[in-house]
């Protein structure tokens, strides 16, 4: 089983947790706010932090995960969704309707173990991410990430996308294999929902809730990936 936080990548095999190189605190802001997001058709992009003066392409992937056990699949299948120029200044993806019907699988299979899940029957696409490339280049400069980090607080947000075929609610507490522990109060709609993953780090514990509830001060980074520019 696979957390939201715990995504590999087919070619770099890199956890989503390991692409953020930089610690940025310029928009911190302990006074939260939250308002509940849900279904999203646009994803738009505008003043990018830590940009990249290398980056010339952005690419929204999929990846449909497996088990190792599975042959010849190498950890999963990434399949390049949509493709723009790259402005840090703005630039939108309008989302696909009606992803490759081979990219989504079940959301048992999607979810940890321990969690109710209220629609066993409903797919899901859990594992998007936009990547940042050069110019004629296949190779992997980063990621944009829409998130927030409270330095003082050492608390970081993430805006996640995960496409859902049916309505479904998800809830409970489930473990990870260091014994963090993340707690789902989320409901999906049928189609592109917004995703906030809630990250504390304490000195003994990494604590995570993952809901609808979007908080303020939210911006567009660039986290280059190890290996990356």
């Amino acid at each position: 089983m696979k957390t939201i936080r715990f995504l590999l990548f087919a070619v770099a095999a890199l956890t989503i947790s390991t692409i953020f190189c930089a610690c940025d605190n310029d928009d911190e802001d302990t006074t939260e706010k939250f308002v509940t997001v849900g279904l999203i058709q646009e994803i738009s992009m505008e003043d990018i932090q830590n940009s990249n003066s290398l980056i010339k392409e952005v690419k929204l992937v999929a990846r449909k995960m497996f088990p190792a056990t599975v042959p010849e699949t190498e950890g999963a299948i990434a399949q390049e969704l949509l493709s723009i120029p790259y402005n840090k200044e703005r630039m939108s993806f309008t989302l696909p309707q009606n992803p490759d019907e081979s990219l989504l699988r079940n959301i048992d299979k999607d979810m940890p173990e321990g969690l109710t899940i209220d629609n066993h029957e409903a797919k899901t696409l859990s594992f998007v991410d936009i990547f940042c490339y050069e110019e004629n280049s296949d190779n992997i400069l980063g990621a944009l990430v829409y998130s927030k980090y409270i330095e003082s607080e050492n608390i970081r947000y993430e805006l996640y996308y995960i496409y859902c075929d049916s309505s479904v609610k998800i809830t409970g507490t489930t473990s990870d294999w260091w014994g963090f522990t993340t707690t789902y109060n989320l409901k999906l709609e049928k189609g592109w929902n917004m995703v906030v993953e809630k990250r504390e780090n304490t000195d003994t514990d990494q604590p995570s809730t993952v809901t609808n509830l979007l908080p303020n001060g939210m911006k567009w980074h660039y986290y280059m990936i190890i290996g990356g520019k």
